[in-house]
């Protein structure tokens, strides 16, 4: 090797070095050069949850599910320890449950009560897990009836819970109560439990939901004394987009003319942040909605948590660097690069965000996948 290669070798590595400092936050010198670059190096922040993204495989799924299955996760909640992810395939009306303490080590929990209904949502709340979703109907799909519920208290056991006629879409918790959103064959409804066994019809609503893709996994918030659920009825050029309550058995509709639409919310940071279509709203009341920065178009949101000061958006569509946006206050979004995969759920828990996917690869066969946040 020359002398004049050598050297042209060693400033692309501190041209790479110094780019990789800036990829991480670090600070750089105005003269870049290999004396300031340990300078540089150490002005790289403290990672902090949210910042960092890496995927890894989901631990038992790094093969084909079924043939001709369409397993997706549709929900994922953090409680007592341990990350509980649920995924699901409709057309064959049954699901799995997986748990992991960490985010990336995942163990696959199976029993009749799992495996044989459609499950969609899961949440942890008064040190119980509680899923929502439907029954499985003979040969495939589901049944609306009152086997929409299951509860765990750690996560791994499952007992089959008797709730409102229907099927359920999304389950939250708050203030000592869950709630959950579904709809039975003529009306959407809301139902209501105190202790996650015992459900309640808290409210039938004037019309109905499109469809059943309108609910997301989280489209029921909590906070500062109220309940949110987003959802989208329609009747001609008027839709209910949302409806709230103070104490979660009496519940107001929030009409198209003042309430945009959303399908994931949550609350965080004195403000409930949701998001649709290519918009991010933020309220601070529920009542009033402004429209946040959105970096990216085609947003795609698929799911939405808050913690340790940042709030995430997962998404389904986008490019390697843009997958995943943040916020310390839901107003001002950043992208963040991470696995180029579909995610479809994310939450926190034990000091990290932990989202769950699929990975389409080059036959068309899904994998499974799992990222977390370091």
């Amino acid at each position: 090797m020359s002398i004049s290669s050598e050297i042209t070798r060693i400033k692309n590595n501190i041209a790479n070095c110094y780019d990789a400092v800036e990829n991480k936050g670090g600070n750089l010198p105005l003269i870049k050069n290999s004396s300031n670059l340990a300078d540089a190096i150490d002005s790289i922040p403290t990672p902090s949850a949210g910042i960092y993204w890496e995927g890894l495989y989901v631990t038992g799924l790094m093969v084909n599910p079924p043939q001709n299955s369409n397993f997706t996760f549709k929900s994922i909640c953090y409680g007592n320890g341990l990350f509980v992810a649920i995924d699901s395939d409709y057309n064959a009306g049954n699901s799995r449950v997986f748990t992991s303490p960490d985010g990336i080590n995942w163990t696959e929990r199976s029993s009749n009560v799992i495996n044989n209904y459609y499950w969609l949502s899961v949440c942890y709340g008064n040190g119980l897990f509680v899923a929502v979703g439907a029954q499985r109907g003979t040969g495939g799909g589901i049944i609306k009836n009152t086997n929409n519920i299951m509860t765990s208290p750690d996560g791994i056991n499952w007992i089959q819970r008797t709730g409102v006629s229907g099927v359920l879409c999304s389950v939250g918790y708050g203030n000592g109560r869950f709630v959950a959103y579904g709809e039975n064959d003529t009306n959407s409804i809301i139902i209501s439990s105190t202790n996650g066994t015992s459900w309640t019809l808290v409210k039938q609503t004037e019309w109905k939901m499109q469809t059943m893709s309108n609910i997301r996994n989280n489209a029921i918030a909590y906070g500062n004394g109220k309940y949110a659920v987003v959802t989208y009825l329609t009747n001609g050029s008027q839709s209910i987009n949302m409806y709230s309550s103070n104490n979660g058995t009496a519940w107001t509709a929030h009409y198209n003319n003042n309430t945009p639409r959303m399908d994931i919310i949550c609350y965080g940071d004195g403000k409930f942040v949701g998001a649709f279509g290519n918009f991010i709203y933020y309220s601070y009341d529920a009542i009033i909605w402004e429209e946040a920065s959105v970096p990216v178009s085609g947003l795609g949101a698929t799911s939405i948590c808050y913690g340790n000061g940042l709030f995430v958006i997962v998404r389904n569509s986008g490019t390697y660097g843009d997958r995943v946006l943040i916020s310390s206050d839901g107003i001002n979004w950043t992208r963040r690069t991470c696995v180029e995969r579909s995610w479809t759920a994310v939450c926190y828990g034990n000091d990290r965000f932990v989202s769950v996917g699929t990975r389409i690869n080059s036959s068309t066969a899904e994998y499974h996948q799992a990222m977390y946040s370091a």
